[in-house]
């Protein structure tokens, strides 16, 4: 669902600053009156011999017309703010119920669930060690991948089973993951010119809650919070 204590906020904000704008605008308007009348009684009353000099109401005619130009710039950008944020609301509501493929090095494991890791590797690579931790650091479970098919150059998945080394099902939270490429002889891989290989990593997940923080479209897929920025793909879930 779309987190709406977030959107009231904000439109509360709107709202605010729209009737900021229109007090402006209105103080602004009795005050150009009471100038107007002012100066009317002014003229009426000047000396035909001796007129008044018009530079200082000229001036300050000027300096009413700059305030309302002002004050209608800023109704034009509170207009523009209204509607950019209709459309980010709209755009929240479009990834609701969608599967995202994140960057990072994290996965979201639920109850009973088997998470897709996506690993990117670099050529060069004859194995693949995976570390899976917990958010404390504690390594919980590590595999090896060595066949072909999940060593070569490009983009592979691993389905975690959500269990530890010893076989134990792991409980329901956000787990960290890390790949790291290793040469024929389980060493760290590196490149001729001696730097590592990196292994890119992406997790796959469902998007359950949606919602703004400080302008920012924040996904939540399973447990994780997933900044927009950091979604590489969206599709429709499968139904099964």
């Amino acid at each position: 669902m779309v987190d709406v204590s977030s959107l009231s906020a904000n439109q509360g904000i709107n709202n605010a600053t729209n009737q900021k704008s229109a007090t402006s605008m209105s103080s602004l308007g009795d005050t150009f009156d009471s100038f107007l009348i002012l100066l009317t009684q002014q003229m009426k009353n000047q000396d035909p011999l001796k007129p008044m000099d018009a530079t200082q109401f000229t001036t300050q005619l000027v300096q009413f017309t700059q305030v309302e130009q002002q004050i209608r710039q800023n109704q034009n950008l509170e207009a523009m703010i209204v509607l950019e944020h209709s459309t980010l609301v709209s755009s929240m509501v479009s990834y609701l119920g969608k599967t995202v493929d994140t960057r990072g090095e994290s996965v979201f494991l639920s109850e009973g669930g088997t998470p897709d890791i996506t690993y990117t590797l670099p050529e060069g690579c004859s194995k693949v060690e995976l570390t899976i931790s917990d958010e404390s650091g504690t390594v919980l479970r590590t595999v090896t991948l060595d066949q072909a098919t999940q060593t070569s150059k490009g983009s592979h998945v691993y389905t975690w089973d959500g269990k530890n080394n010893s076989g134990t099902a792991m409980n329901e939270g956000t787990y960290n993951v890390k790949f790291r490429a290793l040469d024929g002889t389980g060493q760290e891989a590196k490149a001729a010119n001696g730097v590592p290989l990196v292994v890119g990593t992406t997790a796959s997940g469902k998007v359950t809650h949606v919602t703004i923080v400080d302008g920012q479209i924040i996904l939540t897929v399973g447990g994780a919070k997933i900044p927009l920025a950091e979604v590489s793909s969206v599709r429709e879930t499968p139904t099964i």
